[in-house]
C-alpha cells in the first residue's frame, strides 16, 4: 500500500511542484492550477509553454524582463479593456477607481532611457527546477520499467505508461522556469496616456509607448502559437505509449482501457478549454463584484424610497383625515406664492424623484426572485413597492393641492434631496440613479459567457465531466498495481 502511494506521489502529484506560475498569482490560482494540471497534463504544458515563449531571460533590463513575463501593468482608462485578472497581486499601494483598470504592457514595449536603474525583484525558482528534473528522472526510470512484462500483461492500458504525459509536462516546465523568472507581484509603470493623473505608490519606470515593435505578433496569435505547440507535445506522449505497445490490448479488461486512455486523451487533448479555465473564472469574480456593487447601489433607492413611500402613505392618510368641504383649504396651484420655492424648482424637483422611482420600479420587476434576500426583500415586499413606486408617481404627477405638495415637498428635502439646511449631507436619489446605471452597464459589458449563470455552469459542468475519466483511471491504476504485486520495482 505504501509503495503504491510513493507511485502515486512520484508520478502524479509531485508534477504539481514544477507548474509555472504566473506573476502575481493567489494561492487559490496556484491551487486550482494544480488541480488542473493533475487532471489535464496539458494545462501544465500550456504554462510551460508560454512561459518558454516569453524568452524573458533575454530581456536587457530587468523592466524589458518584466514585459516578457507579463509582470507590468499601466493603468488605463475604462474605454479600454483591461487584462489583469482582478485576483492578481499588485505591488505597491494601488487604489481601485471605477473610472480607471490594468493592462498589461505588450511584452515588447520599449523602456525609456533610465530603465537601466531600475531594478525588479524576481527569483529563479530553484526548487521547481530541481524538482522538475528529479520528477523527469523518476518518471522515465517508470516508464523505462513498464516494458517487458508490464506491457506485455496490460498492453497500452499499462499503468507504467500512463506517466508519459506528466514527463513531457515536467520537460516543459522544467524549461519554463529556466527561461522564465518568476515575479510575486504584477508591477505598474508610469504612461503619459492618461488625460488625467492617477497617483500610484511603488511604480517601477516610464514606458515609451503601448504599441508594439517591429513585426512583433500580437498577443491573440501568440496565444493560438502556445496551443498548437502544447498540443503537439500533449499529442507526443500518444503517439510513445502506441510505440512501445503497438496499441495491442494484452490480457487488460475492457473497463481499465476505456478508464486509462480516455483519461490520457482527455487530459491532452482539452488544451483550449482548459487553457482559458482561469480566463473565464475571472471573469465569473469580476461579475460578480460588479453584480455587488450594482446591488449596493439599489439597496440604497430601496431603503430611501422604503421611507418616502412611508411618509407619503402617512401624509396621505393625515390630508384625507383633516379635509374639509371647504374649497378655500384646498386650493388649485394657480400661483407659486403659497409654495416654499417657485414652480419652476417644483418641477425640477420633481424629476429628481420621479425618474429614480420609475427606474427602481422597472428594476425590481426584472431582478430574479433568488436575490431579493441582497435589498432587504421578499416577493411580497417586491410586489407592494412597486405598487407604492407606482402611485408615488401617479400623486406627484397629477397633484395639484397645495397642501399635498407641501407635504410631498417637507419630505423630499428633509430627507432625500440637495439642501443647504441640517447637519447631514441628504441622499441624492438622481445621483444614485446614475451611479447604479452606470454599475448596470458595466454589468452588460462582460460577455454574455460569464453574464448568464446558466452558460457558466455548462461550462463548469463540462470540466467537471472531463475531468471524472481522470479521477476513474487514478483508481485503475491503483487496482492494477495492487494486481501486479511487485510494487517495491515500480516505485
Amino acid at each position: 500500500m505504501v509503495r503504491r502511494h510513493h507511485f502515486f506521489l512520484g508520478n502524479y502529484i509531485a508534477h504539481a511542484a514544477t507548474i509555472t506560475t504566473l506573476p502575481g498569482e493567489t494561492w487559490v490560482d496556484v491551487t486550482l492550477a494544480t488541480v488542473l494540471a493533475l487532471l489535464f497534463p496539458v494545462s501544465g504544458v500550456v504554462r510551460g509553454v508560454r512561459a518558454i515563449q516569453s524568452l524573458a531571460i533575454f530581456g536587457r533590463n530587468d523592466l524589458e524582463k518584466a514585459a516578457r513575463a507579463r509582470a507590468l501593468a499601466v493603468i488605463v482608462e475604462k474605454d479600454v479593456r483591461g487584462d489583469v485578472p482582478s485576483s492578481t497581486k499588485i505591488h505597491g499601494a494601488y487604489y481601485p477607481h471605477d473610472d480607471y483598470t490594468l493592462k498589461f504592457i505588450p511584452k515588447y514595449t520599449k523602456s525609456k532611457a533610465t530603465a537601466d536603474s531600475v531594478q525588479i525583484s524576481c527569483n529563479y525558482n530553484v526548487v521547481k527546477i530541481l524538482a522538475s528534473i528529479g520528477q523527469t528522472i523518476f518518471e522515465a526510470v517508470t516508464l523505462y520499467r513498464a516494458r517487458g512484462d508490464q506491457i506485455d500483461r496490460y498492453g497500452y492500458a499499462s499503468f507504467g505508461l500512463t506517466v508519459t504525459p506528466y514527463i513531457f509536462m515536467s520537460v516543459v516546465n522544467l524549461l519554463g522556469n529556466l527561461v522564465c523568472p518568476t515575479y510575486s507581484t504584477i508591477f505598474i509603470v508610469r504612461s503619459n496616456s492618461l488625460r488625467y493623473p492617477y497617483n500610484v505608490d511603488g511604480t517601477v519606470g516610464d514606458i515609451k509607448d503601448m504599441g508594439p515593435a517591429g513585426r512583433r505578433i500580437s498577443l491573440y496569435a501568440s496565444t493560438v502559437i502556445n496551443w498548437v505547440i502544447a498540443a503537439v507535445c500533449a499529442a507526443a506522449p500518444i503517439a510513445i505509449i502506441g510505440g512501445m505497445s503497438s496499441f495491442q490490448s494484452g490480457s487488460s479488461t475492457l473497463p481499465q482501457r476505456v478508464w486509462t486512455m480516455t483519461w490520457l486523451v482527455l487530459g491532452s487533448s482539452l488544451v483550449i478549454i482548459v487553457d482559458t479555465s482561469k480566463h473565464i473564472l475571472d471573469a465569473r469574480r469580476r461579475y460578480l463584484i460588479l453584480q455587488k456593487k450594482y446591488e449596493e447601489e439599489l439597496k440604497k433607492l430601496v431603503s430611501a424610497f422604503e421611507k418616502i413611500t412611508g411618509k407619503f402613505r402617512t401624509a396621505k392618510e393625515k390630508f384625507e383625515a383633516e379635509a374639509r368641504p371647504n374649497n378655500d383649504l384646498i386650493q388649485q396651484i394657480t400661483t407659486g406664492a403659497l409654495l416654499p420655492v417657485n414652480m419652476d424648482t417644483w418641477e425640477l424637483q420633481k424629476k429628481e424623484i420621479l425618474g429614480p422611482a420609475k427606474e427602481l420600479a422597472d428594476e425590481l420587476g426584472k431582478m430574479p426572485r433568488g436575490r431579493l434576500y441582497k435589498l432587504g426583500l421578499d416577493e411580497f415586499k417586491r410586489r407592494n413597492m412597486i405598487r407604492d413606486l407606482e402611485t408615488l408617481g401617479w400623486e406627484i404627477v397629477t397633484m395639484k393641492e397645495v397642501h399635498r405638495i407641501r407635504e410631498v415637498w417637507s419630505i423630499m428635502q428633509e430627507n432625500f434631496l440637495p439642501s443647504s439646511r441640517g447637519d447631514t449631507e441628504p441622499m441624492e436619489l438622481e445621483s444614485t440613479r446614475k451611479s447604479m446605471s452606470e454599475r448596470k452597464r458595466d454589468l452588460a459589458d462582460v460577455h454574455p459567457f460569464q453574464h448568464r449563470e446558466n452558460d457558466f455552469y455548462i461550462w463548469l459542468g463540462l470540466l467537471v465531466v472531463c475531468g471524472a475519466p481522470a479521477i476513474g483511471g487514478f483508481v485503475v491504476v491503483g487496482q492494477m498495481i495492487i494486481d501486479y504485486g511487485v510494487c517495491i520495482r515500480i516505485a
